[in-house]
């Protein structure tokens, strides 16, 4: 009844948005194209376009505005309808030429599309335009190169393009058709020659568009060829996103080279790059449209509760390696960029549903442009399940976000942006288990005029969250399971609980009583404004420079300060250098300065302070060839420390009296205690200071017989200041034993949770990347990455931590938290319709201790006293110390065995457009078809007759330590298989 209800509420939804689309749609659409790169800064005057066939040299332009070029085009007597036309030019010479487009839009339009020429001569470049690409009418056109960074005219401009009719050809034109593409070769997979490939149509299908250079936005905020950027680049298609079959964003970001996804439940994704990934992932930079979309308060990304869908996602850009010259804080180990759709990228009405045994989505988009103006909206609704029990949600939420496109005029365009998301769920905390209910909200606006970008955007959050303490709540007194005995004046102290039951080796239960929940309701704002502007000096040098200031302002009533407000003022610079054509040089430096206002009422002594950071950075990039390029880079990052780390306080525990009882065994009679809990206090640390890493990269690409690509990349990083959570295991037993006279309880407890600076740390290793296109319709990619951590100040930890440096690596496991190795590798099909894929992931075992994972394995002793009645008549009595494994009913394990995950799916799109896709899919295939069992372990019996886990339960696999800690599992949920079937509608 249940599904039917949802299943009637969704059709509904479906069929409102359908209408809404329906009115925006009716009205005659004049144009759907994509907006153009950022015009020339110096455009140059048009020259005359040539109205017949035949050949002929273009005039030179004014040598003072921009690079000229002999240049010689035919334009086509007409575009036919329902036939690719093909456009070439040929250039006298074409030094420092990057690439070169084709832009084109029906007349009328304001906008137009770009597609790219491909070289496949010496100076020679053509394309063509798709069919698909016509609309009945005039078609307007022009040619412009990409010269150092600067981009030129070559044929007609975008004020004065050249006209041609599209229409259908008579039949004194059929000749002018182009041919049908050649059959593939019999004699093997790699053509008998390498570049140029002669026949050019060879280059408008899928396999041509692989052997052209990807270009990219990210890396220097900036156009540029992926084979020329000064960082290590890695790029997620919509065509890859759609293969990946689960629209999960952290399951499709496993595919790239050097991530580290680690999923604790359903919809608890942390992500990294090069390891360092922890619970609450923090040093990783995410940007969607340019918009910082991490949660400011602990400086993580909920991947799943992004306001924007899945099915937004146009491209992914993933910069492995520091990025914080450009971006600053948390662009600390790398950056994951999304851009979204365009509205032409929609074009109507459509309907994406998912559903399996993991969960439920449906998603309405609609997309529409008229003239100068352009709208894409998005709505959706989704759930996903427990991973252990696919009876019980795990995550819901409801979200929708909206694009409108202004554009001005060719040079100019405004893109107001806006959306919501609603969330119920949990995930895990460095204290433990989190259930929220967030509300989410953004508005961004952003202009942009050639070179000149401005942004601004505000982010808004709204949390209603509780945290689970995890607290003992069965403790064995004393650990050996003896009375407690003294035998001073022929008197025993026997102690007893609140029911006067004697300790005599028993179990005591329910010391504590029923632990409250922590509530942590919290509004947080994030105002964001920034502005770039790139300076061409000359034809070899661009100079970039920008500023940005962000303010974050977080209330809540639990904390005790319940207004913490942060300013943050950044300063950027970036020169790119192209002295010859094969040599690329970048350079750049930021200065970030951070103001934070924050009060603790328990320490007055604690001043609001500043910091300051400087990020350097640099790279060479040289091009041997067209297609191969080498690069050194390095520099300097940081990541400032989220508010919880720094800026709050919450209490753990609230002081409270719990009664107790306490017999003298000589006669004297029962003696009522009352014991004190004290107020246990999570705190952050405001002397922190910024996390720094030193870094050095050398990389290389490559591209092979027009098919094959290659990618390499070594890396060396320093990190210095790491922070981590420091836990007091002691004192966190100690304050929370009630019934038991303990001593010092308040000094014991009053530094449970710290942050500090604690970790110096190196870390290696390289990244393989390769890929192959077989033929049209067929990819395989697979990729490789090592790397080694280790520690490098094990001294200076063992004395804060106040250990001998042997025990070190029971408490810090820095250097087995990151997987050494990772595979991914899959494969792409389709052919007529079907679509065929398959991904493998492969990841290398770790281990895992933090002040979670110390709880069952740090020895902890009992420091019993008598009260004040019996003080001098009976002494104190002190346990040996045990490991909390023996005081309590506390088991797991802090290892997480090496794991491989294959998923696949196939699907069937109907007609050209494919305005109809059905499909199914089965994710981590060769994992157990069952639920959960035994809470997810496998049990042996010891010598003793102890029952311990030997490890997790077969057929499904944990990627984060699983623990059952005082009758509470937390950690990472066990992970099975589970299938689901989606549907795609484009009307």
């Amino acid at each position: 009844m249940k599904l039917f209800w949802r299943t009637w509420s969704v059709s509904t939804g479906a069929a409102w948005v359908a209408a809404l689309m329906a009115c925006f749609a009716s009205a005659p659409a004049l144009a759907q194209w994509r907006l153009p790169p950022p015009p020339p800064v110096t455009p140059r005057p048009p020259p005359a376009a040539p109205q017949a066939p035949p050949a002929a040299p273009q005039p030179q332009p004014d040598a003072s505005a921009a690079p000229a070029f002999d240049v010689r085009h035919n334009p086509p007597p007409a575009f036919f309808l329902g036939n690719a036309t093909m456009l070439s030019i040929d250039l006298e010479e074409e030094t420092g030429i990057e690439f070169v487009t084709v832009q084109i839009r029906p007349a009328g339009s304001m906008v137009y599309q770009t597609l790219f020429m491909s070289r496949t001569k010496t100076r020679h470049y053509e394309t063509s335009v798709p069919a698909d690409f016509l609309r009945p009418g005039d078609m307007q056109y022009y040619i412009a190169a990409s010269v150092r960074g600067q981009t030129v005219p070559l044929f007609a401009t975008a004020e004065q393009p050249q006209v041609a009719q599209a229409r259908l050809p008579r039949p004194d034109e059929m000749s002018l058709l182009p041919p049908p593409p050649p059959a593939p070769r019999p004699e093997g997979i790699f053509p008998e020659v390498s570049k140029p490939i002669e026949d050019s149509s060879v280059r408008e299908t899928e396999f041509g568009r692989f052997a052209q250079d990807q270009v990219i936005e990210s890396v220097s905020r900036a156009r540029q060829r992926a084979s020329e950027s000064p960082a290590a680049v890695s790029v997620l298609t919509e065509d890859d996103l759609v293969n990946y079959g689960s629209p999960l964003l952290g399951e499709a970001l496993r595919q790239m080279p050097g991530m580290d996804v680690m999923r604790i439940n359903a919809a608890d994704f942390n992500v990294n790059v090069r390891g360092f990934n922890r619970e609450n992932s923090n040093r990783l930079l995410s940007l969607v449209d340019g918009r910082s979309v991490y949660v400011d308060i602990f400086g993580i990304t909920f991947w799943e509760g992004l306001p924007t869908s899945y099915y937004d996602y146009k491209r992914v850009e993933v910069i492995r390696g520091p990025g914080s010259t450009i971006y600053g804080a948390n662009a600390f180990s790398g950056i994951v960029s999304l851009f979204t759709k365009e509205p032409e990228d929609v074009d109507g009405l459509r309907l994406y549903q998912w559903y399996g045994s993991a969960g439920n989505s449906s998603t309405f988009q609609g997309g529409h442009v008229r003239g100068k103006h352009g709208v894409r909206v998005t709505a959706e609704w989704n759930y996903l399940n427990e991973l252990e029990d696919y009876e019980r949600k795990n995550k819901d939420s409801i979200k929708g976000n909206f694009l409108y496109r202004l554009a001005i005029n060719p040079n100019t365009q405004l893109r107001l942006q806006g959306g919501f998301s609603k969330d119920d769920g949990s995930f895990l905390t460095q204290i433990g288990p989190l259930a929220f209910d967030v509300n989410q909200a953004f508005a961004q606006a952003t202009f942009i005029h050639k070179k000149l970008r401005l942004q601004g955007f505000v982010n808004y959050l709204g949390a209603d969250a509780t945290i689970r303490p995890l607290v003992p709540d069965v403790i064995q007194l004393p650990p050996d399971g003896q009375q407690v005995v003294d035998d001073f004046a022929s008197k025993g102290l026997v102690l007893r609980d609140r029911s006067g039951r004697k300790l005599t080796g028993l179990i005591q239960e329910d010391l504590l009583g029923e632990v409250p929940l922590i509530r942590l309701p919290a509004d947080s704002i994030t105002a964001d404004a920034e502005g770039q502007y790139a300076l061409e000096i000359g034809s070899m040098d661009t100079l970039t420079f920008g500023a940005n200031y962000r303010l974050v302002s977080l209330q809540s009533s639990n904390l005790l300060d319940t207004d913490i407000t942060q300013n943050a003022l950044g300063l950027f610079l970036l020169n790119e250098l192209r002295p010859v054509d094969m040599l690329f040089i970048s350079a750049g430096l930021r200065f970030d300065l951070q103001d934070l206002n924050y009060e603790d009422p328990t320490r007055p002594e604690i001043k609001p302070r500043l910091r300051t950071a400087f990020s350097p950075r640099g790279a060479v990039v040289f091009k041997p060839g067209e297609d191969h390029s080498l690069r050194l880079s390095g520099g300097l990052a940081y990541r400032n420390p989220a508010l919880f780390e720094s800026s709050s306080a919450l209490k753990y525990i609230t002081a409270r009296t719990v009664p107790g009882v306490l017999s003298i065994n000589a006669g004297d009679g029962s003696i009522p205690v009352d014991n004190q809990i004290p107020d246990i206090i999570y705190r952050g640390n405001p002397t922190l200071k910024p996390e720094q890493m030193l870094s050095a990269e050398l990389g290389y690409s490559g591209l092979y017989w027009d098919r094959l690509r290659l990618g390499l990349d070594l890396f060396w990083e320093k990190v210095d200041g790491l922070i981590v959570l420091k836990g007091d295991v002691q004192g966190l037993v100690t304050g929370l034993t009630p019934s038991i006279p303990l001593a010092d309880k308040q000094a014991a407890t009053a530094n449970i949770f710290i942050y500090e600076n604690l970790i110096d740390a190196a870390n290696m290793g390289l990244e393989l990347s390769s890929e192959l296109r077989i033929i049209d319709g067929l990819k395989l990619f697979a990729n490789y990455s090592f790397q080694k951590t280790s520690l490098l100040n094990q001294d200076e930890v063992a004395r804060s931590l106040g250990i001998e440096p042997s025990r070190v690596p029971d408490f810090i496991t820095i250097n087995t938290e990151n997987p050494e190795h990772k595979i991914n590798f899959g494969v792409n099909s389709r052919f007529h319709g079907v679509r065929a894929n398959l991904y493998g992931h492969y990841v290398a075992r770790t281990i895992r201790k933090n002040f979670l994972t110390q709880l069952p394995s740090q020895d902890v002793s009992f420091d019993i006293r008598p009260p004040e009645a019996l003080a001098g008549a009976i002494q104190p009595y002190k346990t040996e110390p045990r490991a909390l494994t023996a005081l309590t009913n506390s088991f797991g394990t802090f290892q997480t065995p090496s794991y491989f995950i294959l998923n696949t799916n196939l699907s069937y799109s109907f007609g050209e457009s494919e305005w109809l896709t059905i499909g199914g899919g089965a994710d981590n295939l060769l994992g157990a078809w069952t639920r959960q069992r035994d809470q997810g372990f496998v049990y042996e019996t010891d010598a003793d007759g102890n029952k311990i886990v030997r490890s997790v339960q077969r057929g499904r696999h944990i990627q984060y330590p699983r623990l059952n800690l005082f009758n509470t599992l937390t950690g990472g949920d066990t992970i099975g298989a589970s299938y689901y079937f989606f549907l795609r509608g484009h009307f």
